[in-house]
């Protein structure tokens, strides 16, 4: 088909509206990639396939209208040995295969009683199952794609929110205190490379003993670290190191269980997005009242 005749046809203005239909960016992408085809064999088993998913918008219930992200180099970095997901990888991994699932229901309730097994209910079978997968990135991760509060994590969490109630209190002596707080520029402790310091005026300098980590542009103002205050910020940093790296633990061998399964995504991946394809275009359908 020429140039001319796909113009007249608007195919591109209309491929683009189908694509816009599609729940995934790669669905999109895969549309938009997709020319006539002059083979009718093909061109008959696709409108097959979209037709009878047109057909369920009027048999079924809500259709699950959920996004699905993108997770083609999420698999890409599973093919490398020691490779770590980090934790929107993994979620964006959770989701597609859970939204996944919510759409092949979707596309089985009304099959379930036939005798024989049409074009989509072969590739509906044909769709490996990674409900196991999703179960192990949901132990580790909430449904918001946040870590759980695992065991592992939880202590070393209130170690940390334990000092930093013993951090406010030995603050509170220097700001609580009228002989201190009449040395400071600022009675609210700020913040300097992570670590609590006190604003101090500048001709008091020397009397809060400590280590100055910043003079204002001013003059006026020495951001101080007092001594007492240093060691409980040593403990509140070698803390959050300890947590940063059992996360990174966590995320590595939650990617190295998973990782075995990556034959399974891929073909579970290249499915779900050709069935969303396929949705696409019965939604267009639908809405338009096409046939």
């Amino acid at each position: 088909m020429n140039e001319r005749s796909l113009r007249l046809l608007e195919f591109d203005e209309i491929r683009s509206r189908v694509a816009s239909r599609a729940l995934s960016e790669e669905a999109a992408q895969l549309i938009l990639a997709d020319l006539p085809s002059l083979d009718s064999q093909k061109v008959l088993s696709l409108k097959n396939l979209v037709v009878e998913i047109y057909n369920k918008y009027n048999l079924l219930a809500e259709e699950p209208r959920e996004s699905l992200p993108t997770i083609g180099p999420v698999l890409e970095k599973l093919r490398i040995e020691g490779s770590s997901l980090d934790l929107d990888e993994a979620y964006a991994l959770g989701l597609f295969i859970q939204r996944g699932r919510h759409f092949i229901q979707w596309l089985r309730v009304s099959d379930r009683d036939k005798q024989e097994e049409g074009p989509l209910l072969s590739i509906l079978n044909s769709i490996p199952d990674c409900t196991p997968v999703e179960t192990e990135l949901f132990k580790i991760l909430d449904r918001d794609g946040n870590l759980r509060d695992l065991p592992e994590l939880r202590e070393i969490r209130n170690r940390l929110q334990n000092l930093h109630k013993e951090l406010d209190l030995v603050t509170s002596r220097y700001t609580n205190s009228e002989e201190s707080r009449k040395m400071l520029q600022s009675e609210v402790p700020s913040q300097r490379d992570g670590r609590i310091v006190l604003a101090v005026k500048a001709n008091f300098k020397g009397r809060i003993k400590g280590i100055v980590h910043e003079v204002s542009s001013t003059g006026q103002t020495i951001f101080v670290e007092p001594e007492d205050i240093i060691e409980k910020n040593n403990e509140i940093v070698f803390q959050e190191q300890r947590l940063a790296a059992e996360i990174v633990r966590i995320l590595r061998e939650l990617t190295s269980r998973i990782a075995v399964h990556r034959d399974e995504f891929l073909q579970f991946h290249s499915q779900i997005i050709y069935l969303e394809s396929l949705r696409a275009r019965s939604r267009y359908s639908w809405e338009s009242h096409g046939v």
